[in-house]
Formats: C-alpha cells, structure tokens, sequence
C-alpha cells in the first residue's frame, strides 16, 4: 500500500502539550482552527494535483470537527457548518475510513486524548457522519494481521477507485 499512497499524521497533541503543557485546559477555538486550516490546505493540494500520490490522513477533519465539540472549542453547529464547506468546496477529494473497534481499556493511548469519554466520542463521530454526506468506508479494526491486511486492501481499493 505504501508504494500508493503517503500517510500523514498531523503532530496536534505534541505541539498542544509543548506550548500549553496540559491536554485538559484545550478549550479554545483556535485549537480548532489550527488543524482545520492544515485541513484545508492539504484538501487544496489534493485537488489541484500538487501532492505525487494520494495522501491518507490519520486523525482528520472529522476528528478535528469531534475533539472541537467535545471540549467545548466550537459547538456542533459550528462543526456542521466548517464540514459543510469543506463538503461542498472538495466533494470529491477525500474518502473517510472510520476505524470502528470495541471500547476496552488498554495502556496504548498513543495520542494522549485520555480526557475524552470513548463512548461521547463515537456518538459524536456517528452522529456527524448521519448528518452529513461524507464518502465513508467503516473498518472494524480487530488488532490482528488480518485487520492490517484488510485496512490496506480497502485503502488500495479506494484510491484506484478515485
């Protein structure tokens, strides 16, 4: 898949905890409007072209627009109206996979986002996605070799259907 396809993770929760030091007190809506700009910045060198390969984005949009409601830096009308544009402006480029997986508690919190309630957050992410018209691929992730290898085949067959 990576002869495909670049991965791109934006570092929010490293530069977050460098300059503010506590991922509790990120209530402010430029903590949302931060990642929405390199959002739409990517979005607009997708489309017109200017990146060598498709560009899949590990924690998007989408995420931004659900971290945004759930500390209370935007409300969900503002979220709804930032993914309307955005919708409306790049409707053809990008493809939501939603990464699905049982809720269970483990010692991974590779993102340090222990402050969010896992269950608020998929309502939020289901709600949202009901809502709007969003391209969108929902992965049950199981954690085993064969949930990767399903990932990248859904991912290959993605990009050559775009």
């Amino acid at each position: 898949m990576k002869d495909k396809i670049d991965v791109y993770k934006y570092p929010f929760s490293d530069w977050f905890n460098t300059i503010f030091k506590d991922m509790s007190k990120n209530s402010e809506d430029p903590m949302f409007y931060m990642p929405f700009g390199m959002e739409t910045g990517m979005l607009d060198l997708t489309s017109k072209g200017l990146l060598d390969k498709p560009l899949l984005v590990d924690r998007g949009f989408l995420s931004n627009a659900v971290f945004g409601i759930m500390t209370g830096r935007i409300t969900k009308e503002q979220a709804i109206t930032n993914l309307k544009w955005l919708l409306e402006k790049w409707p053809k480029a990008y493809h939501i996979v939603y990464i699905d997986a049982d809720i269970k508690e483990d010692d991974r919190n590779k993102d340090k986002w222990e402050i969010y309630d896992p269950i608020k957050t998929r309502m939020i992410y289901e709600d949202l996605m009901n809502e709007l018209e969003f391209n969108v691929t929902i992965f049950k992730n199981k954690f085993n070799n064969e949930s990767l290898e399903e990932f990248d085949e859904i991912v290959c067959q993605i990009i050559d259907n775009h």
